[in-house]
């Protein structure tokens, strides 16, 4: 298991630091959102800054309030004909 410690040159060793720099490797999470972001960029969707974030499982969205709730609703035609007649 220890083996490619000793079989490893410093040459490689280079160009492994010089291949992370230009794209690090790593969380694969964080990898599979800008994956999907740049296949959806490519069929023209325009993704919220912040999207990248909203594909990892630690995203936590703040709560909705009810005023947010109705702020939804009332986007609805047939809600907002409805919240208007109470």
């Amino acid at each position: 298991m220890e083996g490619w410690k000793k079989k490893l040159t410093v040459r490689q060793l280079k160009l492994w630091m010089a291949a992370w720099r230009v794209a690090p490797f790593g969380d694969p999470w964080r990898m599979a959102a800008r994956a999907s972001l740049v296949t959806a960029a490519a069929f023209g969707a325009k993704p919220d800054p912040d999207a990248e974030e909203r594909f990892l499982p630690s995203y936590r969205e703040k709560p909705q309030t009810l005023d947010d709730i109705r702020a939804e609703l009332a986007k609805i035609p047939q809600f907002a004909r409805q919240m208007e007649s109470t």
